[in-house]
């Protein structure tokens, strides 16, 4: 999948720092953050949804 992001300047610096400190490629830091935010966002829901009941 192509993806054309246009980031502000604090986004990309923040980007760029993360992708150094994890020292990958542009892509799997994407993919690192897609993973991690999705793992965070389904916790959220499950203890969302287990507060309802």
């Amino acid at each position: 999948m192509h993806i054309q992001a246009d980031l502000d300047a604090k986004h990309a610096d923040r980007l760029l720092e993360l992708q150094q400190r994890l020292n990958k490629t542009l892509s799997e830091t994407i993919a690192n953050l897609i993973d991690a935010n999705t793992y965070q966002l389904c916790k959220n829901c499950v203890l969302t949804a287990q507060s309802r009941k």
